[in-house]
């Protein structure tokens, strides 16, 4: 499917409420009571979720044979990582992890492997999954740690390339990269960067590659989605010096919300936004038939299912790009009414190939190489590619990169997580994936070595927005279903109830005297247990402290926030300085507390959300754009 995307702004209300994630000491339950269940017998739980089924891994990992005591410090390391291969591993150059944009000069092939930080370059373009010639913003196809210098890259989300030159939307690091000539050696430096040296409002509005998304280039204009700053920016002719401004900047406040994609011929121009201005369901597509020589409005917007991932016009004319299925259109469209000549996809009779699930999303992307088309399936992990332009709408693709056939998820092979939920009892720990597949990982010990795959695997037929281990028994809970073992299941055990009907947040709070709950998107309330009906907060933890935070936890008598949108995790010691309004004792993910920076290395973090603490152990699962689950050790 496409993942419904939200700004960032907005996006812990799409992914989940939820926020605490406590231990099997004192772990209480608030507010079962309070909603309308619908409760199954033991004996109809396995009747009452058919689709879910467990599978036995031969899994072999060190288990943590000890429990550390003492605290937490600023800026420390992590442990260790699951959901990933490892610290500054890739797994490989076959190995994608979320892969974004792809272009090519006509002859080779060029992807943006967005999660691993690098750009990978085929001088041919493959008809199989082929290992890639070059890599940039690595040394190797090995390692994967961001970076900031003229030869690193952090989170690549767009390319583009006139056959001369590359250009690189170097997205974290809010710079365009540009290669005046197309690399030759692994690792290669860029010869130019684009990037504003006023963060934030304020300064030249030419210059706000802000969180740039997508690039393209007919090697005379260059067009960049400037995210953060909410526009388009257009260089009339190629930029020739770093940080040379743009000519023409797209600024419409009532159009754009946070424009992603975008695509032209040099005649016409195509933007994508997410967020878009007009669009209730808040995505949708701008079109322009004749290519902007000033700030000029749109012709027509087409809402909805429509937001077109990729946008690319071929050589006669075609206008093609990817929502839920590949979207083909003859000719330029004219109009929002003028429906695509031929989209293709998944059939309600269970033929043709599903684009739409779990495999295009954010940052997919379409090429055409001579006769053949290649699309970067961003949440499928993989390069698809059709011999020739397809002609039928259930036609499948012939070939798959980065993957051994064009079915396989390799996030799901390598035991990846999206959106990960944690918890633990302090013996074990328990991990669910809400998005991507949605599963239930077992491991039965604590592990203690990076990658260590899970014991158990439970495919679910929900999300599992909330995991807790309350008074002995594992609770997995979406929307409106409710999975509960009574005890952890280590041996591959069915659910033993099934609980229908909505789960309050705060059934999953940790023990002791206090709960932490999201409230809003920018909030953390700190409520006294005995208030029974959470109405009057303690303290609120609000905007301009935090900025979007995802989840918060009260255990072991501390104060856990996972602060998102600052890319760290504020620990206070004892609750009750939080609650005094003083500040955190400790802050993991960042040097400093003026640190903010996103980072998949074994001090930084990327999108930190869901929380688990059994006094030794802070497990944290990272989300949106990383998929990492990270153990940080008490010392």
């Amino acid at each position: 499917m496409v993942e419904k995307k939200v700004p960032l702004w907005a996006i812990a209300v799409t992914l989940s409420l939820v926020l605490v994630f406590g231990v099997v000491w004192g772990m209480v339950i608030l507010s079962l009571t309070k909603v309308n269940l619908q409760t199954s017998s033991p004996g109809q739980a396995a009747d009452s979720l058919k689709e879910i089924t467990v599978t036995k891994i031969n899994s072999k990992y060190k288990a943590a044979s000890s429990k550390p005591t003492g605290s937490f410090t600023t800026g420390q390391e992590a442990d260790i990582m699951l959901s990933g291969i490892g610290f500054n591993k890739s797994g490989g150059a076959l190995l994608f992890n979320h892969p974004g944009n792809i272009t090519s000069d006509g002859q080779g092939l060029i992807l943006a492997d967005r999660n691993n930080n690098r750009v990978l370059i085929w001088k041919e373009a493959p008809t199989g999954n082929t290992p890639p010639d070059l890599v940039l913003g690595q040394k190797d196809f090995n390692t994967n740690n961001p970076g900031t210098g003229l030869d690193e890259l952090n989170w690549p989300v767009g390319v583009a390339t006139d056959g001369k030159r590359l250009v690189v939307a170097d997205t974290e690091n809010d710079r365009i990269l540009i290669w005046t000539s197309l690399p030759s050696q692994n690792g290669q430096k860029a010869d130019l960067e684009i990037k504003d040296p006023v963060r934030g409002h304020g300064g030249d509005k030419r210059l706000k590659t802000s969180w740039p998304w997508a690039v393209w280039t007919d090697g005379e204009k260059l067009a960049v989605a400037a995210t953060g700053s909410q526009s388009v920016l257009i260089w009339k002719t190629f930029p020739i010096q770093s940080n040379q401004p743009a000519d023409i900047v797209l600024d419409l406040p009532n159009y754009f919300g946070t424009p992603r994609t975008l695509g032209s011929d040099g005649t016409n121009l195509v933007v994508g936004d997410h967020n878009a201005k007009p669009a209730d369901s808040r995505q949708g597509t701008f079109f322009w038939k004749t290519f902007p020589i000033k700030n000029t409005e749109p012709d027509f917007f087409r809402a909805g299912g429509t937001l077109l991932w990729g946008p690319t016009v071929t050589k006669n004319g075609k206008l093609i790009g990817i929502s839920d299925q590949i979207h083909i259109w003859n000719s330029f469209p004219q109009s929002q009414t003028e429906e695509p000549d031929l989209s293709i996809g998944a059939l309600p009779n269970g033929s043709g190939y599903d684009f739409g699930g779990m495999q295009a999303g954010d940052g997919s992307s379409l090429v055409m190489i001579g006769d053949r088309l290649y699309v970067s399936l961003s949440n499928g992990n993989k390069i698809v590619g059709f011999k020739k332009m397809p002609q039928r709408k259930d036609q499948k693709p012939d070939f798959a990169i980065g993957s051994p056939d064009i079915n396989t998820n390799t996030l799901l092979t390598n035991y990846f997580l999206t959106n990960p939920q944690v918890a633990t009892d302090g013996k074990s720990l328990i991990a669910g994936s809400t998005f991507g597949g949605l599963r239930l990982y077992i491991w039965k010990q604590i592990p203690d070595e990076d990658g260590a795959k899970p014991d158990f695997v439970y495919n679910l037929n929900f999300a599992p927005n909330y995991i807790g281990i309350i008074d002995g028994k594992l609770m997995a809970a979406g929307d409106q279903i409710t999975a509960v073992w009574n005890k952890v299941p280590l041996d591959g055990e069915e659910p033993d109830q099934i609980i229908r009907g909505e789960i309050n947040p705060a059934s999953f709070a940790g023990g002791g005297e206090y709960i932490a709950l999201k409230r809003g998107e920018f909030e953390i309330a700190i409520y006294r247990k005995s208030d029974t009906g959470l109405k009057t907060p303690l303290k609120i933890i609000g905007r301009g402290f935090v900025n979007l935070p995802e989840g918060a936890l009260v255990s072991w008598g501390k104060l856990f926030v996972a602060d998102t949108g600052n890319h760290r995790v504020l620990i206070w010691n004892k609750v009750e300085s939080a609650i005094a309004g003083l500040d955190p004792d400790v802050i993991l993910g960042q040097d400093s507390a003026g640190g903010n920076e996103p980072g998949v290395t074994k001090n930084g973090l990327f999108r930190p959300a869901s929380l688990a603490f059994d006094g030794s152990y802070l497990w944290v699962g990272e989300r949106k754009f990383s998929n990492r689950i990270l153990r940080f050790s008490v010392k």
